[in-house]
């Protein structure tokens, strides 16, 4: 923004329902890691005019990144690619907040090099039994191992 000196992201509220990721969310986000990732060059021709304030907002911001660094179209100059009155628009799916939670705990631990899965209690019981007949034991003292 014009005259300031810090880039200010703001964060949503957690409040209301959480939906998770669909596939236009997806697709937003491929899109834009294309962009960054593949398209521009050197990322310091963004970051450096966007830092200095040289945007007034976020139109011009956009109309920087798509025709000056980068040749995507605006909507206008881009040619449809097929038939968008019979699309189907994704339904609202609302998310358990704790089970967001959850993911987001996962994501960072993998980001972070400590990758988690999530199992059931029936399928760690499963791997124990197999684990534990591997080791020798009959499956009967498998089980009795279990239960103590």
């Amino acid at each position: 923004v014009k005259g300031a000196n810090y880039l200010l992201v703001p964060r949503r509220d957690n409040e209301g329902p959480i939906r998770k990721w669909d596939a236009e969310s997806a697709t937003v986000t491929k899109s834009c890691a294309q962009l960054f990732d593949e398209e521009i060059d050197d990322l310091d021709d963004f970051i450096v005019p966007l830092w200095r304030g040289d945007f007034e907002d976020k139109f011009a911001a956009t109309n920087f990144v798509c025709k000056e660094l980068t040749n995507r179209r605006s909507k206008k100059e881009r040619k449809p690619l097929a038939d968008t009155t019979r699309r189907q628009d994704f339904r609202y799916q609302e998310e358990a907040r704790n089970l967001m939670e959850t993911e987001r705990m996962m994501q960072n631990m993998e980001d972070q090099g400590m990758p988690m899965v999530m199992q059931s209690r029936d399928d760690m019981m499963e791997e124990l039994m197999e684990v534990l007949m591997d080791e020798g034991m009959t499956q009967e003292e498998a089980k009795e191992f279990i239960q103590a």
